[in-house]
């Protein structure tokens, strides 16, 4: 599954992986791809696992999946996992859960930034003295 996301982010978006819950992993097959993986429980698998890029229109471009089990023969990569959205309702739940918690984030971090504007800290001493 691919989200977009067009908007000003108020922070990296792999630090805002990080803020709702995903934790930096490099594969032992490629460590130099950089991906987030969040566990489904006390184990590694199940978990989503994450890679986030941009695009030629500099969208942040993430691409989720859910990984079900490890890799079941030796040297390999391939794994059983769930890519659709339309089939997976767990993958659909968890996109809405990044998606909204960016907009959160995003919109207390502008509530931040008006707070630190020099107009609004002059109303405030207006209103409430020094």
């Amino acid at each position: 599954m691919i989200l977009r996301w067009n908007q000003p982010l108020p922070d990296r978006a792999d630090i805002l992986l990080q803020k709702v819950g995903y934790q930096r992993f490099r594969p032992r097959h490629n460590p130099e791809q950089e991906s987030f993986v969040i566990p489904l429980g006390k184990g590694f698998y199940p978990r989503f696992h994450a890679y986030i890029h941009r695009d030629d229109e500099q969208e942040v471009v993430i691409t989720l999946h859910l990984d079900q089990t490890p890799c079941t023969y030796v040297g390999g990569t391939a794994h059983a996992g769930e890519y659709d959205a339309e089939t997976s309702p767990a993958l659909a739940q968890e996109a809405e859960r990044i998606r909204t918690s960016f907009l959160r984030i995003s919109k207390f971090s502008s509530h931040s930034q008006q707070l630190q504007h020099p107009w609004f800290t002059r109303l405030l001493f207006k209103i409430f003295g020094e």
